[in-house]
């Protein structure tokens, strides 16, 4: 077992956790239960005893590494270690995703009651399960739980005659894909055209292939960047010496020698993303997938990633890249393929800018600033006293089971007439099914529906953290209109982006933050 310095602010996140689980207990009995002080204080007990194993946990997990325990371990307990370590790796993720969640719940205005309880317990659950899908997916893939990894093949995709529904609807019919190896392809398609499931589909069929999702942070197993890079590594047997040459070769081509010891999950998107890619390559692995990589980075973080791709290109990997940012991509690709109506399709769309609306007479102040720059943070601070805002994710102010429902429950919020918000969503993504459940629905497709919840509100100032995350341009393009309108009406527009053509395209004053400080560009 190995000691660490006692991490406080874990341990401070295994507290907050605490607390919600006595009040959840409390809450859940005042609901289900007579209300009565005899109820009260047998739920407090009841949450409390629950709540000190929570706590005894956090205080073990600030103190040792268990992580570090479990880099080798014997087949028969790899089962349960899978779980542990997925455990240990979401609680404090799961402390942090409760209070964004619950900030979450009071911009929809859910403050009190089943309401408040549901729309805080939906989203966190859901966040929870996504995030032990990936990160168990990602051991896996990497060789742990006996997973077979097998980086024999050159490379190369072919794939004949694939179909796959999901709830009744058809998103792939009879696709076939071939792709030769060491090219770098482009997969373009509408938001919710099936790219994200393809390239799940190349991954099923192709195991020793790297997936790397939007959210690479979800992915990250261990502690610091050098066990994270070590961790196929170890899991296939390697000795402590040849772990340490292959994990200082790969972190010299990736750049990564100055941040082996740091917390993956401290580190910037842009970073994150370079180490997910190095950590699934350092097997060996001649395939790569990525689902849409560039759409958390800034300028500059886009920048090294397109150097990445071209250097990763040279070496012979494939690459397959499914991305709505195709003019980052353009010059670089040797072949781009279109997803639509379940079919591929030669060529990509051809890209063209965002148009902006003629004679913008409101007030649309684009905010800028790199990766971790403070723009949420801001954002935040203004909506505790005015205007409302559309988080990232949005996906946090969805808690109902039916698109349906939260169209309506948003009309009741915003005390508008029923169909405002149906309205306004299909302004942005055209048709939609309203009984599709939210948690099936694209990212892109979950910001849309989000946006159009808080767009029904009456109010003087909207708020927007990264809103173009996982749209395609259609939907960008009916974005930059739709704020144009709201601008028009007399609401101002304040949106947080490093999409600089979406700034271009809406901002009538442009600013810039950096350590903290706000200045006008122009």
């Amino acid at each position: 077992m190995q000691l660490k310095t006692f991490q406080f602010q874990i341990f401070k996140q295994y507290v907050y956790l605490a607390l919600f689980v006595v009040l959840l207990r409390i809450a859940f009995r005042l609901v289900f239960d007579e209300v009565s002080w005899t109820s009260f204080t047998g739920a407090a007990i009841d949450g409390t005893k629950l709540a000190g194993w929570v706590l005894g946990f956090g205080f073990l997990n600030a103190w040792l590494d268990f992580r570090k325990l479990f880099k080798r371990s014997p087949a028969f307990l790899r089962t349960p270690i899978t779980a542990l370590n997925i455990s240990m790796a979401l609680t404090p993720e799961v402390a942090r995703s409760v209070a964004r969640v619950r900030v979450a719940s009071k911009l929809r205005a859910h403050r009190r009651g089943i309401h408040l309880v549901r729309s805080v317990l939906v989203p966190v659950f859901s966040n929870a399960i996504d995030q032990a899908i990936n990160l168990g997916d990602s051991m896996v893939s990497r060789g742990f739980g006996g997973a077979v990894f097998n980086s024999s093949t050159d490379g190369s995709v072919d794939l004949k005659n694939i179909s796959f529904s999901y709830d009744r609807k058809t998103i792939l019919d009879n696709l076939s894909l071939k792709i030769p190896a060491g090219s770098l392809v482009l997969l373009a398609g509408n938001t919710g055209s099936g790219k994200s499931t393809l390239l799940k589909v190349i991954q099923a069929r192709y195991p020793q292939a790297v997936y790397v999702n939007q959210f690479p942070r979800d992915s990250f197993v261990a502690a610091t960047v050098f066990d994270e890079l070590a961790f196929s590594l170890v899991q296939q047997g390697f000795s402590k010496s040849e772990v340490s040459m292959r994990v200082g070769e790969v972190a010299e081509k990736f750049e990564l020698q100055e941040l082996l010891k740091e917390d993956p999950h401290s580190l910037s998107a842009g970073w994150q993303q370079r180490l997910a890619i190095a950590a699934g390559l350092v097997s060996g692995s001649r395939l790569l997938l990525l689902d849409e990589p560039f759409s958390a980075l800034d300028r500059s973080g886009s920048d090294l990633l397109r150097k990445l791709l071209s250097s990763l290109k040279r070496l012979g990997i494939t690459i397959v890249i499914a991305e709505h940012r195709i003019d980052l991509l353009a010059d670089i690709v040797d072949d781009s393929f279109t997803l639509e109506g379940g079919r591929i399709k030669p060529g990509s769309p051809k890209f063209s800018s965002l148009k902006k609306p003629p004679n913008n007479k409101g007030l649309i102040t684009v905010l800028m600033g790199a990766n971790g720059s403070g723009k949420t943070t801001h954002l935040r601070k203004l909506a505790e006293t005015s205007g409302v805002l559309v988080p990232q994710p949005a996906s946090d102010l969805l808690f109902l089971n039916t698109v349906g429902e939260e169209l309506a429950q948003a009309d009741m919020d915003a005390k508008q007439s029923a169909g405002t918000t149906a309205q306004i969503l299909e302004g942005l993504l055209g048709e939609f099914d309203q009984g599709q459940n939210p948690r099936d629905l694209s990212h892109g497709q979950k910001l849309a529906l989000a946006i159009s919840a808080q767009l029904a509100k009456t109010t003087k100032l909207l708020m927007l953290d990264e809103p173009t995350l996982g749209f395609d341009l259609p939907a960008r393009q009916a974005l930059v209109e739709l704020l144009n309108r709201v601008s028009a009406s007399g609401v101002e527009v304040l949106v947080a982006t490093h999409d600089v053509g979406f700034a271009d395209a809406i901002a009538t004053r442009v600013q810039n933050i950096s350590g903290g400080v706000i200045s006008v560009v122009r």
